[in-house]
């Protein structure tokens, strides 16, 4: 066959895959649904604090009801807000058919006051916690301590208030994800696995915990029969502790709750999720995690991300093709792709300076070789898909259907 041939046939294939690509992104283009409500009040020192949360649904609903996950902000319970929500996650998790609820907090500056219940939960355990020394002083440490707390009443507040309005949101609230960075991950774990021992009920019950670089309370364990959980932490983290992630996952191991574990080598506290490696990307994974804890909780199986025993705290496997590992893998290393995906070829095609992604100028170039019609668009396609705002396009940031 003439080279010319295979050349014009080559390139014919790259122009459908690109054409694929804008087909995928530009249903996604009409902002998803997005509302803002009061869940709840909040004490504090100077009187009652309205407490918001931010409801994210996809783009023209589910027909039963959306899928509904809760993002915790992180912030070292002193900052943040619930719009890192749709800042950065949002949209992803919308575009596999789930909601997302985004929920504020009481924080150290609002000076919380407790309730009587929580009280005597944390004046059972100061005495062997030297990490609530501080509780109840007048300073920043005190208040930090008060305000870890409040965290938890404020998320289980915003849980009863979808237990009983969730549905007229469009949210199916049978069971949820709960899902935080740093301190919205220590208190993801602290709600999902340790609301009973504080005294409290759940009113929606938990299908799985996401945590980003968080710990759980030293006084809460893990029990046979808790929802599964997803830890990633970096290795050189000195804000959160990393040491309590591998024993996290060992003992969830031990007691037979699912597990999977992404240690991140050389990385620091709040690691990017978006870097790729070995074709996947945390945030994938942890999105992955998500849809099957909560439609296909059987098709979870417990693995560690690494080839580095230390990293995983004695146990290590790999990833499947499927995305998930069986249980009891104890070698190997993580599999590679064999062949160049579909969303590298799309990005080689017009990485014109050989760097490996395709800035602005780059991606809009192509829309308008291949979708003159769309040039228009190339703009707002591009900062949909840059997820980590970077200005630059990789192949993790394709459509998972390139991938």
């Amino acid at each position: 066959m003439p080279k010319t041939l295979d050349l014009k046939r080559a390139n014919m294939a790259l122009t459908g895959l690109v054409a694929a690509l804008i087909t995928a992104v530009l249903p996604t283009l009409a902002q998803a649904a997005s509302r803002t409500v009061t869940y709840g009040q909040g004490a504090t020192v100077s009187g009652a604090k309205a407490l918001k949360l931010d409801i994210h649904t996809p783009n023209g609903g589910c027909a039963q009801g959306c899928p509904t996950v809760m993002f915790i902000h992180g912030g070292g319970f002193k900052g943040g807000s619930k719009d890192t929500a749709a800042q950065k996650y949002a949209a992803s998790v919308n575009a596999q058919g789930m909601a997302v609820v985004s929920i504020d907090y009481r924080l150290v500056g609002d000076r919380p006051v407790l309730r009587d219940r929580t009280l005597r939960f944390v004046n059972s355990i100061k005495a062997s916690s030297p990490e609530l020394s501080d509780f109840g002083q007048n300073s920043a440490d005190g208040w930090q301590q008060v305000a870890y707390f409040a965290a938890i009443e404020d998320t289980l507040s915003a849980m009863a208030f979808l237990h009983k309005r969730g549905s007229s949101y469009g949210l199916d609230t049978s069971k949820i994800v709960l899902w935080g960075s740093s301190a919205g991950g220590i208190t993801a774990l602290n709600v999902g696995y340790g609301a009973d021992d504080i005294g409290y009920e759940r009113a929606i019950p938990v299908g799985g915990v996401v945590n980003y670089w968080g710990q759980l309370a030293s006084k809460i364990a893990l029990a046979p029969g808790d929802a599964p959980v997803f830890i990633t932490h970096g290795e050189n983290d000195t804000t959160v502790p990393y040491a309590a992630s591998p024993r996290l996952y060992q003992d969830a191991l031990s007691r037979g709750v699912k597990a999977v574990f992404f240690p991140m080598p050389n990385t620091g506290h709040g690691g990017p999720i978006t870097r790729e490696f070995d074709g996947t990307t945390i945030q994938d994974q942890s999105i992955l995690f998500m849809k099957q804890a909560l439609k296909a909780p059987q098709s979870l199986r417990s693995f560690c991300y690494s080839t580095q025993a230390r990293l995983c705290g004695g146990t290590v496997g790999t990833l499947p093709n499927d995305g998930a590992a069986s249980q009891g893998q104890q070698t190997g290393k993580p599999q590679k792709t064999s062949k160049r995906s579909k969303a590298a070829l799309v990005i080689q095609r017009a990485d014109k300076n050989k760097d490996g992604a395709l800035s602005r100028s780059e991606f809009t170039a192509l829309v308008k070789q291949v979708r003159p019609a769309q040039a228009s668009k190339a703009k707002a396609l591009f900062k949909r898909l840059d997820k980590n705002r970077d200005g630059r396009l990789t192949p993790s940031e394709l459509p998972q259907g390139l991938r």
